[in-house]
Order: structure tokens, then sequence, then C-alpha cells
């Protein structure tokens, strides 16, 4: 299941969203902005105060509605290109860490199992702390879609005779 193409985004140059706990605040706030998950926030026009390209942290957060019938099943949250360090929660519990990479060594993925964290038949929502400290273009913070999968899917069983084949 892929999340939604926009995020809600804001900047974080002192870093105090970690202490003020913004994985539990709603986005609905003005500081909070769309952002394409599509390209990183540099070719985006994101800059600092001083127009140069924005480095440091940001965060990105998404309400993705999970239906009923995954309920009981591996859910796993994997996105092909976060640069350069992440931090992860779901519902405002944390899920994990992706290791600091440079930006271009490649693959730049982080891959969690949030089974036990997502809530089935509801919103869920899915926030990302986004450490990009280097000026590549292009590549900083979440620049590809993320999505949700299950790494083992149980084959639907059925009772039904399978028609025969003729030749």
């Amino acid at each position: 299941m892929l999340l939604p193409e926009k995020a809600s985004f804001r900047t974080d140059p002192f870093d105090d969203g970690r202490f003020e706990r913004w994985q539990d605040l709603p986005t609905e706030a003005p500081v909070w902005r769309p952002i394409s998950t599509t390209a990183g926030w540099d070719s985006q026009g994101l800059q600092d105060e001083h127009g140069h390209p924005y480095k440091g942290v940001a965060w990105y957060q998404f309400d993705v509605p999970v239906p009923a019938g995954a309920k009981g099943k591996n859910a796993f949250l994997h996105g092909m290109a976060v640069v350069n360090e992440a931090w992860v929660w779901v519902n405002g519990k944390y899920v994990g860490h992706k290791p600091y990479k440079m930006p271009w060594s490649r693959p730049q993925a982080l891959d969690m199992d949030v089974s036990k964290l997502l809530v089935a038949g509801r919103a869920n929502r899915i926030t990302f702390r986004v450490l990009c400290n280097f000026d590549v273009w292009g590549a900083n913070g979440i620049y590809e879609r993320i999505f949700l999968y299950d790494k083992n899917p149980v084959a639907e069983t059925s009772t039904e005779k399978k028609p025969e084949r003729s030749e």
C-alpha cells in the first residue's frame, strides 16, 4: 500500500521536535506544510534563513487509512530513499532508527516492522524525523514514495475444486 505522495512537513533547525514530541501533534497547525515525497526537499526549493539549501532536521507526517482486512497481518514500512538518517513513529509510538549513511552511498533504504503498532480499520499517523546535513541536489529527506507491505503474505486457500484442463 503506497503512502500518500504528499506529506505534512516542517523543518526543525533547532531540533525542538524531539523534546516537544512533534510526532504527537496534529498536522493542521500552520507550521506544517505539504511537501512531495517524490523529490528531495532541496529540489522543491527549501532554503534556510540565508537563502542556502536547507540542511538539518525535518519532520514528515502521513495519516494512512489501514483497511480492516489488514488486522493480524504483517506490515513493514519501506522507503527506497530516505537520506541520511531517520527515526520513525507510528501512532506516537517509537518504531526505530535508520542509521546515518553518507548521501552518495546507495541504497538509502529504510525497512521497519510496524505490525504491532498499526491499527486496522482506521487512520494511522506515521511520522519520520529525518536528518540530512549534506547538500546533495535532489537527494535529501524522503525522495521516493514510502509504502507498507507484507513480507510473507499467506496465500488464500480455497475449498473450491479447480476446473480441469482439457488438452
